[in-house]
């Protein structure tokens, strides 16, 4: 931990009048708009460091209490939360099977807009951000019903502005289709923010396969793995086919999805 934050600190604490929410905001400043642009876990570990600091050294200006408004923005904590998830699933099988598929296609209808977002996400591969927000734009393929081009997320300085094509799985909805109820469901959901359609998505998807604890990001690996065993007309191998339908930049990160499996309903 940086001695320039403590001193920081110690430098607000005994030369002015103190009020929590300046606090706060200078605490922000230190921490999360640090030049050095601090990983999330770096973030929440600061935060945890300066309320022991606190209470070794301040200890009888601060409370429990008062030390609880006193930690990383709600969207880096759920950036952790769900990178533990996706490290704690990649430990074990996600074991699905055709009739887990079947829910989500007899989806194709519904007028739940949750539902409809497990749906759009199945059917593309799509992260769930890329959905929901508007800066990831879509354009139709001229010649290509069932490719769109989007700008997608995760990508370096060079490239994010580019158009990307996106196939999309067989027998579901052209590019128009998926364009247009894209378009609709951002609109209705453009209220709440992406954490917290994120967290609803979440309990839908629970609720929807109970008991297998899967969350928006397991749709963008049941989608790469089902297309490879369905849909794979190339006869690639599943590295490459994975990375390629997730328009991913690098082999590795195929090996994300190493333990996805589609078995009979038996062997779940």
């Amino acid at each position: 931990m940086s001695k320039r934050i403590y001193n920081a600190i110690d430098n607000f604490l005994n030369e002015q009048e103190f009020i929590m929410e300046d606090f706060l905001e200078l605490l922000h400043e230190l921490i999360v708009n640090d030049p050095i642009k601090p990983a999330d876990k770096t973030i929440a570990s600061r935060y945890s460091f300066v309320k022991n600091y606190l209470r070794k050294n301040y200890g009888s200006e601060f409370t429990e209490e008062d030390l609880k408004p006193m930690r990383p923005p709600t969207e880096i904590i759920d950036r952790i939360v769900n990178k533990d998830k996706v490290l704690k699933e990649n430990k074990l099988d996600v074991l699905f099977s055709q009739l887990d598929i079947d829910k989500i296609l007899d989806l194709d209808n519904t007028k739940n807009i949750y539902d409809k977002f497990i749906y759009l996400m199945f059917i593309s591969g799509r992260r769930m951000a890329e959905i929901k927000e508007p800066k990831y734009l879509l354009k139709l393929n001229r010649g290509n019903a069932n490719t769109i081009k989007m700008n997608l997320a995760k990508k370096n300085a060079n490239n994010i502005d580019t158009l990307f094509i996106v196939k999309l799985m067989p027998n579901t909805l052209n590019a128009k289709q998926f364009r247009s109820e894209v378009n609709r469901i951002r609109e209705i959901s453009e209220d709440i923010s992406t954490t917290d359609f994120n967290k609803r998505l979440n309990k839908k998807i629970k609720k929807m396969f109970q008991g297998k604890n899967w969350h928006s990001h397991t749709l963008r690996g049941l989608s790469a793995i089902y297309n490879y065993e369905k849909n794979n007309k190339e006869g690639l191998s599943r590295n490459p086919y994975i990375m390629k339908y997730l328009n991913q930049d690098v082999l590795d990160s195929s090996l994300s999805y190493q333990n996805y499996k589609l078995v009979v309903e038996e062997e779940i």
